[in-house]
């Protein structure tokens, strides 16, 4: 298969970091794998942009549930039907909290568990990208891990105060976040079997008896 691999972070000696991805063309190449790898760097480079040394104690500069949110994310976006995800793991009732995303192994999850996170990473990602100035607030947060020490929720009260919440606010806040996104939008289209049924709905004339009526 395709050989793919990104070099760990070179520091230079005046300053900054050198990156590559590098690639190997041969039968069976991966492209999911290439766009998952490219996307690691693009994070990588955005967070140490402007720096010129790495200065946090924080023992991975990029967090699992980061990397998976906004590559989910992007998916989410060309999908026909993007809440079809959110209301699977949403009707489940097997939610991953906001604790639980930022302190979960996804190498350790079970394949429903790991959908279930998966989305509820994507779910958190588009939720702070929604907030007052969340692109600004966005670039801020990445770029504070390169630097700030504190831990992944610390750096998300800081850089997204509307979401600092005690934990029963939180808890009832996240779940009605994870509602909205489960509920299609006027902008999703329908398979062929949705809008049989629903035009079938639609087109069909129905009478009712009430109680008591003498039917005709």
């Amino acid at each position: 298969g395709s050989l793919l691999r990104l070099l760990p972070l070179a520091h230079l000696a005046e300053g900054g970091f050198h990156l590559q991805l590098t690639l190997q063309m041969r039968g069976g190449f991966n492209t999911k794998e290439m766009r998952a790898e490219l996307i690691r760097m693009l994070l990588a480079e955005r967070i140490l942009r402007g720096h010129q040394d790495i200065t946090t104690k924080r023992p991975r500069i990029l967090p699992d549930w980061l990397l998976v949110g906004i590559t989910e994310g992007l998916e989410y976006r060309q999908r026909e039907r993007p809440s079809a995800s959110f209301a699977l793991v949403f009707g489940s009732g097997k939610v991953y909290g906001i604790e639980e995303i930022l302190d979960a192994s996804p190498g350790q999850l079970d394949s429903f568990s790991r959908l279930v996170y998966n989305t509820s990473c994507c779910a958190l990602v588009l939720t702070l990208i929604d907030q007052p100035e969340g692109g600004l607030r966005m670039g801020k947060f990445l770029s504070s891990l390169a630097s700030d020490s504190r831990g992944d929720r610390e750096l998300i009260n800081h850089w997204f105060p509307g979401i600092a919440q005690s934990k029963t606010s939180l808890e009832k806040w996240w779940s009605l976040q994870m509602a909205n996104l489960s509920r299609p939008t006027v902008f999703e289209t329908m398979g062929p079997a949705e809008t049989a049924k629903a035009l079938a709905d639609a087109l069909t004339l129905r009478f009712t008896v009430e109680a008591g009526s003498t039917p005709l």
